[in-house]
């Protein structure tokens, strides 16, 4: 996906025509950061209080999204029951399944084991909005592509937000032995979830064309009557399942 959002021979709407299909990742992460991650019942751990500070900042970027899909005339006025069948399309399997998943990591991670994730989450987060921006810039960005333009990259540095001197923080942290494993246990899973996700939008992207897109009235989705989901992430019908 990065590599399509680098190609300049592709017209630059064209490589941002993913961004309807971000639609149940973006309100999903709020979810995840308000009510999943956030613990402020246990604020008084040192680790759980810088992930409850960086929920409060990573939490509100849901409206920069919506003005984004304006901006790339992808927004649409169809009937509320397209908007369902497309947000939970077969399309968008890999995208439900990240947050899901993600709600699973949290649940059962230790308050160290979050912070390693989010980690995780915002390190991915930068290296894709670095490239989202680049095309925004392409496309006239001034300040206006709130979600994949130069404002939301220069909002996120790769790291907790809304902590001083976090990478001195955080390099301050020793792991014993079971932290450590638990955090490389995180992180595999965590890149793993990513990786189906990316590997989706890209088939999205290169199954839309922008220009179609922007004149339709509606989303296109389409939901199986019988599928399941494989222990490797992958879609099966039930009939192979």
């Amino acid at each position: 996906m990065i590599e399509y959002l680098k190609d300049e021979a592709i017209p630059a709407s064209q490589r941002l025509v993913f961004a309807p299909y971000m639609a149940h990742f973006v309100f999903s992460f709020m979810d995840i950061n308000r009510f999943v991650l956030r613990d402020l019942k246990a604020d008084d751990n040192e680790y759980q209080h810088l992930v409850n500070i960086h929920t409060d900042e990573d939490a509100h970027h849901w409206p920069w999204y919506l003005n984004d899909l304006q901006k790339l005339h992808l927004d649409k006025t169809g009937r509320f029951t397209e908007s369902l069948r497309f947000i939970w399309s077969d399309h968008g399997i890999q995208s439900r399944m990240l947050t899901y998943d993600m709600v699973g990591l949290v649940k059962n991670a230790s308050p160290i084991g979050k912070v390693i994730l989010v980690e995780v989450i915002e390190k991915t987060g930068n290296v894709f909005l670095a490239q989202t921006a680049e095309v925004s810039r392409e496309l006239g960005d001034n300040g206006d592509y709130l979600y994949y333009g130069k404002h939301h990259l220069d909002c996120e540095t790769g790291h907790h937000m809304g902590t001083d001197q976090i990478e001195s923080v955080l390099a301050s942290i020793v792991l014993s032995d079971d932290e450590f494993n638990e955090g490389i246990a995180i992180i595999d899973e965590a890149y793993s979830l990513y990786g189906r996700f990316l590997t989706e939008m890209l088939a999205y992207a290169q199954a839309h064309h922008h220009e179609d897109m922007a004149v339709s009235a509606t989303y296109p989705g389409a939901i199986s009557q019988h599928l399941s989901h494989a222990t490797d992430g992958s879609a099966v019908t039930g009939s192979d399942a």
